[in-house]
């Protein structure tokens, strides 16, 4: 199965205007689910999760407690795992996995607005990737 998205346009703080890999995907947990935007990163080993949404959706935050590393600084994180749902065209063509992350603890976020990244470990093992940026596409193909 394929699936392709467009990059995202986006305004950052100094004014200007970028393309940013990000796709909407489907957070699960205990409590219900979310619908929210996932930044592709290939420089990540883990998929992060804000706290305040693994809260609201109700994952497991008794895992063990770990460093996460970023360019500047390093956050305490949760190890935990998540159901995360890739979206199709239509429901018979979402992709639902079940893939390690790490949780940020709010109280030590240093960003304003945090989002779902999507690392390495669980999501690059079960997709192709492809950036065709000149054609503003992201193509997922599923691996077999």
């Amino acid at each position: 199965m394929t699936f392709i998205y467009k990059f995202k346009k986006e305004r950052v703080e100094s004014g200007l205007y970028v393309s940013r890999p990000t796709i909407p995907v489907v957070l699960w947990g205990s409590k219900g689910s979310v619908t929210v935007s996932a930044l592709i990163d290939s420089g990540s080993d883990v998929t992060v999760i804000p706290g305040y949404l693994a809260q609201a959706v109700g994952l497991d935050l008794g895992g063990k407690v770990e460093k996460l590393f970023g360019f500047y600084e390093s956050h305490d994180a949760i190890e935990s795992s998540a159901q995360i749902s890739f979206l199709g065209r239509s429901r018979q063509r979402n992709v639902n996995l079940k893939i390690p992350v790490l949780i940020t603890k709010d109280e030590e976020s240093s960003m304003s607005e945090e989002e779902v990244i999507l690392g390495v470990a669980g999501f690059f093992d079960k997709f192709d990737v492809s950036f065709k940026k000149s054609r503003n596409r992201i193509i997922l193909k599923q691996a077999s």
